[in-house]
């Protein structure tokens, strides 16, 4: 099947039902770990961020972070704890109300 076709099958199931990366065949990576901005990182003793779709997935839909928030490629982002606490990236949503606040560095900075 073409990709024109396949989006076109996407639309008339609607994305709520089956994102386009499952149309696709692909699955989304379940678990990322953030290891950009290492020098920084390292400076304050903390490990990577690691993030689970498995987990936002049970509250949130695909569509509440691509492409808006985050692209859907791995390592196009430069997030820092500087930008999420500015609203950006993970600071869109994890601000206490929504989610949880950024203040507990280890819930995302764990091994």
């Amino acid at each position: 099947m073409n990709i024109l076709k396949m989006f076109i099958l996407i639309g008339l199931i609607g994305v709520e039902v089956m994102g386009p990366l499952h149309a696709l065949g692909k699955e989304p990576q379940d678990i990322i770990l953030f290891k950009a901005n290492k020098e920084s990182r390292e400076l304050a003793n903390m490990l990577p961020a690691v993030f689970s779709h498995s987990t936002h997935n049970k509250k949130n839909k695909c569509k509440d972070c691509h492409p808006a928030i985050f692209a859907e490629k791995i390592g196009t982002a430069n997030i820092t704890m500087k930008k999420n606490m500015s609203g950006e990236y993970c600071g869109k949503c994890h601000t206490g109300e929504k989610a949880f606040d950024l203040s507990n560095c280890n819930r995302c900075h764990k091994k």
